[in-house]
Order: structure tokens, then C-alpha cells, then sequence
């Protein structure tokens, strides 16, 4: 639904840190509407707006999470004060710090605003009791939320205009209720939580992958049959060109199809297993487990999730990076790009694999697509981000999910693969269609021989490399005459021609989504440096296979 601006009266912006329940309290008062997002001008922030379910008037903005002072600091604080009133969130349990943590913003904050005092149920008796006493005494605009409130009799209370003094500030401030921390778990133990964490990010997203692989392995043929085969046989009668653009080996039409098929079950399942995890907190618990871990190679627990949405789609992972912190997000992206394996490129994998009846393959190459990518990141991170000081505040407790909750976060992803990802992959059809009518494709081609007769790998496959460039499926090519060049090779020199097409490049769409997201100048920068960690790590593996 999209806003109409011309008839609110009111912006209303939601600020807090992460995990505060920010964006939860976002979905409710908008009942459930995803609303739209929008960047906020020099920085790589992103925000969602949507009218408030209850009073049309009123334009509701879901703000970053809050990291403190960084260098983007200014630029949000400077579009902050373009709205009228502050709903400042924080969660009852670590009520002291995170208000705290807010007081930059706070202090230079000049108009009215309310606070929103999360997790309620999670807060002890004496606490309740404490926060309830220094509400009525000191008049200070805060609201305590419950799953168990009617958020239409709720909403009053947040968005009414609201200025306290400086006592009453010095009071908000020094306020102090029991600090509750969420249970230990098995993720927290010292070397037992890394794997354990491991294990389960593994299963969170291979096992969607996996029933969305035999899902489309059983639509595809279907499809073939009873849209493509007819739509190509009837564009066949039409003018070349168009038939080409429509129907051909790159058209809108024929290639549009099998990107759905194949793509949108990984993407739709992925987001319901990641959603699924957020919801209940456990992505949380995960992620922070694995920061420490994450920051050896210049990143950090949170950009987890948006490399891991890569083996769905690349594109909607790249998007997902503008919730990463803007010291990492160059390097997520980079990581995405190297080894997150996107539905086509798994499919294609493991057709290939399949052909030489050697599918085991499938698990070492992602082992070392992974490992090398992470060796990638740190290679070409030339800093190491610093600790994050609100890590130990964000741990979150595990809950129940709820049906809303995880839909409304997967109406998010999937609009951004409609209406971001799939533009940009029709754009790219037509332009490879170009390419390949005029016959650039096969001269593209010739640049990968050298490389190739270097590995030992016959020259035939530099066309599979070539198409490989604009989609990672392209590799599907060496599967033609039933695999006789695939069958003619061992299995190291099909693992090395496997590898080396899946990471030489990020395929055109992704290319085109990092440039749209970060300019041309970074995109063209991790699109080299990749080709440099490609052809070194391959003639590597080369070697050591020779032993």
C-alpha cells in the first residue's frame, strides 16, 4: 500500500537500537503494512514509512536501529529532525542502558516525544512497580507495552505531543530497574555455541534450498511444457528480433519463466526459515554468538543474514546489506558476491555434479566457495571494524512466533524480489540478447582460453565461462550432448571449471544491484578484486589437486 502523503498531517519517526522491538511495534501500528522504503540522502541508511492503521493522518517512520555515535551520526540525526515527534523504543529489561544509549539523541532533540517501553512481560514485579512510580511522579511520556493491549487504545498515549524539562531528563536518566538478561543457552557456551550456531544457520537455509530445488526440479519440466514450448513455437512466426528479445535463449518471456520457477520457491522458503528466526529471536542468539568470529574477517554477526539470503538470491541479499553497519557493508557485499551460492547457481552445481554421478562434490565445493570467500574478505579488508558496545545489551530472549510476524517480514523480501530484482533481470535479458545476436558472447569467450588451457581444461568449456558471467546457470552449457565434454574429465578438473565459473564474477543482475546500491566506482572494485581472488585461488586448488 503506498503512502498518500498529501493526507497525513503528522510524521512520526520510531528510533531505537537493535532488537529493541522497534520494528515490531512498526508492524503493529500499521497493521502489518510494509509500507515503503526510501534512503536517507548521504548515508546508507534506509527507512520504511506507512500510515498508522488507526489515525490515516498520521505517517509512521521505521528508522535504522540506533548504533551510537558513528559516522553517520549526523546525517540521521539531521533527517530525524525533519519529523515532529519521536517515539524513543527500549526494552523494559535493560531499561538504564538503553535509554542511555539514546541520550545523544535525546539531549539534541527539541520537540516532543514519547518513550515505549517494550518486553513488559519479561520484567520483574519491583520493576514495573518502579517505572509505574517515576511515570506518575515526574509526568514522564512513557508507555508500557504488552502483546496483551489493543494497539488502537495504545496509540493515543505514543503520539500525543509531549515536551519535558531538563529535571525530568536528569531523572529519565538515572532511573534505574532490575537489569534482566535472557537465559543461557547452548549458542552461548564457548566452543560448543560457535558450532552448534554453525549447524543451525546450515539447516536454517539448506534445507529450504533443498525442498525448493525438488519443488522447481518438478515445475520446470511442467512449465516447459505447457508455457514456454507453446509461447516459443507461436513467437517463432514473428519478426526475428522480437522472437529473439521474447523467446529466445536469453528472452524475457522463456528466460523470465525458469527464473521464476527456479528462484522464487528458494526465495519465498529461505524468507520463511529466516523470518521463522528472527521471529522467535533465535537469528538473534545465532548472530551475536558468531560476531566475534564474523569480525576476524571485517564483519560482524549481523551481516550473517544478508550473506546467507545470498544462497536464495544475491540481489535481495544485496539489498538486505542496508541494514548492515556502514563499516561493514562494502565487505558484506564483497562476501555476497564471492560466496553466497544464489538458487541458479546451486541448481546449476548440482546438475553438473549430477551428470558425473559424483553429487557428494556438492558439499566440499560449497565448504571451499565459503572458506575461500571468507579468506577473500580478509585478504581486502584493510581494516578491522571495532566492537560493537551494544552487543551485550542486544541479546534478545526466545518467544513464540506469530503468524503476522513472520508474513510481514516476508511480504518485505518478496517485494523487494518483484518489484527491485526481477526489473533488474529483464533489463539484463535484453541486453544479453544484444550480446549474443551480435555475437559478442563467443568473443567474450576467447578471453578465458588462455586461462583455461593453463588448468588443463579443454577450451570447449570457455563458452560455459562466458555465459556463466551473465547468469551463474550459464555453466548448464557444459551439460550439453548429455556431458560428453564433462564425462571426459576427473573430477578435479570439473570441480576447478565448476568453481572457477561460480566465482570469476558475480552474474550481471548482481553486478547491476551493487551498482545501484553503491555506485558504479565500488561495484567496479569488487568486481575486480574477485577476479583477482578467482584466478589465484583456482590455479591454487590446481596445484594442490596436482600433488
Amino acid at each position: 500500500m503506498l503512502v498518500n502523503h498529501h493526507r497525513t498531517t503528522k510524521t512520526i519517526a520510531l528510533v531505537g537500537l537493535e532488537s529493541s522491538g522497534k520494528t515490531t511495534l512498526f508492524s503493529r501500528l500499521t497493521n502489518y503494512e510494509i509500507g515503503r522504503e526510501s534512503n536517507i540522502k548521504g548515508s546508507t541508511y534506509h527507512i520504511k514509512s506507512q500510515t498508522c492503521a488507526y489515525y490515516p493522518q498520521i505517517l509512521l517512520i521505521d528508522t535504522p536501529g540506533f548504533r551510537g555515535i558513528d559516522n553517520q551520526y549526523e546525517t540521521l540525526l539531521s533527517t530525524l529532525l525533519n519529523f515532529e515527534h519521536l517515539i524513543f523504543v527500549v526494552r523494559g529489561t535493560n531499561f538504564h542502558s538503553e535509554i542511555n544509549a539514546l541520550r545523544p539523541l535525546i539531549d539534541r532533540w527539541e520537540k516532543s516525544f514519547s518513550i515505549a517501553v517494550t518486553f513488559l512481560d519479561k520484567m520483574s514485579a519491583v520493576s514495573l512497580k518502579q517505572l509505574n512510580f517515576i511515570i506518575n511522579k515526574y509526568s514522564l511520556p512513557i508507555t508500557l507495552i504488552d502483546g496483551r493491549y489493543d494497539y488502537k487504545r495504545l496509540t493515543p498515549s505514543l503520539l500525543q505531543n509531549t515536551y519535558i524539562s531538563l529535571s525530568a531528563k536528569s531523572v529519565l536518566y538515572s532511573t534505574h530497574v532490575d537489569e534482566i538478561s535472557p537465559a543461557d543457552l547452548c549458542f552461548d557456551k564457548k566452543w560448543i555455541g560457535p558450532i552448534l550456531s554453525i549447524i543451525v544457520l546450515f539447516l536454517l537455509f539448506t534445507i529450504p534450498v533443498m525442498v525448493a530445488y525438488l519443488l522447481s526440479s518438478i515445475l520446470q519440466p511442467l512449465a516447459d511444457k505447457w508455457i514456454v514450448q507453446p509461447f516459443t513455437s507461436y513467437m517463432s512466426n514473428t519478426i526475428p528480433l522480437i522472437s529473439a528479445l521474447l523467446s529466445g535463449n536469453y528472452g524475457l518471456f522463456s528466460l523470465g519463466v525458469y527464473s521464476f520457477v527456479w528462484a522464487f520457491p528458494v526465495v519465498v522458503l529461505v524468507t520463511i526459515s529466516t523470518s521463522l528466526a528472527d521471529e522467535t529471536g533465535l537469528k538473534d542468539r545465532i548472530t551475536d554468538t558468531l560476531d566475534k568470529p564474523m569480525r576476524k574477517i571485517g564483519l560482524n554477526g549481523q551481516d550473517l543474514i544478508p550473506f546467507l539470503t545470498g544462497f536464495g538470491c544475491n540481489v535481495v541479499a544485496v539489498y538486505q546489506t542496508r541494514l548492515c553497519s556502514a563499516c561493514t557493508r562494502k565487505q558484506c557485499v564483497s562476501l555476497i558476491s564471492f560466496g553466497s551460492a544464489c538458487s541458479y547457481q546451486i541448481g546449476a552445481t548440482l546438475s553438473i555434479f549430477n551428470t558425473i554421478h559424483r553429487p557428494w562434490l556438492f558439499l566440499p565445493y560449497l565448504i571451499v566457495l565459503t572458506s575461500i570467500g571468507a579468506i577473500h574478505n580478509k585478504i581486502w579488508t584493510k581494516n578491522a571494524n571495532q566492537h560493537d558496545p551494544f552487543l551485550k545489551q542486544r541479546r534478545v530472549f526466545l518467544q513464540r512466533p506469530t503468524i503476522n510476524g513472520i508474513m510481514f517480514r516476508v511480504k518485505s523480501v518478496l517485494k523487494q524480489f518483484l518489484t527491485q530484482a526481477m526489473p533488474i533481470f529483464f533489463i539484463i535479458c535484453l541486453i544479453a540478447t544484444l550480446l549474443d545476436s551480435l555475437s559478442l558472447l563467443q568473443l567474450l569467450s576467447m578471453a578465458f582460453k588462455p586461462i583455461l588451457q593453463l588448468l588443463n581444461i579443454p577450451i570447449d568449456a570457455a563458452t560455459a565461462l562466458a555465459f556463466s558471467f551473465i547468469r551463474k546457470d550459464g555453466l548448464l552449457l557444459l551439460n550439453e550432448n548429455k556431458g560428453v565434454l564433462l564425462s571426459s574429465l576427473p573430477n578435479s578438473t570439473v570441480f576447478l571449471l565448476v568453481y572457477l565459473g561460480s566465482t570469476l564474477s558475480a552474474c550481471f543482475v548482481t553486478l547491476w544491484a551493487i551498482r545501484s546500491e553503491l555506485g558504479f566506482k565500488v561495484a567496479l572494485s569488487i568486481f575486480g578484486k574477485q577476479i583477482i581472488t578467482s584466478i589465484l585461488s583456482t590455479f591454487l586448488l590446481f596445484i594442490l589437486f596436482s600433488l
